[in-house]
């Protein structure tokens, strides 16, 4: 019995590294950041960057709307939270409201998701997700070389920063 658990501690030691730089939801390539590859893999054409465009800018009021919304919410809430004695109604009812504007904001990022994959295949669009929060990552962190987002690099770029 004590063998068969070194043996497997072993063999699960042996394979951890393999297993780090396993393809990610069924993708071929590397795991966790490698931009170029995801490019290649993409391939998006003009038009399509275009209709992407279109489906990010026609959510893109909404989205906006509703996080002011929320950060409007959320001061009156901090607000009524300093009084000695807070009016639990009016709490109740401004958490209340800023669910239903999580909730606005999530159906839309959901519809967004959806008509994506409907443009870009489910392959496609897997990649682009993992796109988005490889280049999100490497931008925040400063590693974002230039030239990595390929020959349409700068319209690549904004169209993800416009997906966040």
């Amino acid at each position: 019995m004590k063998s068969a658990f070194v043996a497997a501690l072993v063999l699960f030691a042996a394979l951890a590294p393999a297993a780090a730089q396993a393809p990610a939801q069924g993708l071929p390539g590397p795991v966790g950041g490698d931009i170029r590859w995801s490019v290649r893999q993409l391939n998006l054409s003009p038009a399509e960057i275009k209709s992407i465009e279109d489906i990010a800018n026609s959510q893109a009021d909404g989205l906006a709307e509703a996080a002011s919304e929320m950060r409007i919410i959320q001061a009156k809430l901090e607000r009524l939270l300093l009084d000695k004695d807070p009016d639990m109604d009016a709490i109740r009812q401004l958490v209340k409201s800023s669910l239903d504007w999580e909730l606005q904001i999530r159906m839309t990022r959901i519809e967004r998701a959806i008509d994506l994959r409907k443009l870009l295949g489910p392959e496609r669009w897997a990649i682009l997700q993992r796109l988005q929060r490889d280049y999100l990552l490497v931008k925040k962190t400063g590693r974002l070389r230039p030239g990595e987002l390929g020959d349409n690099g700068s319209a690549l770029a904004a169209l993800l920063d416009r997906l966040e």
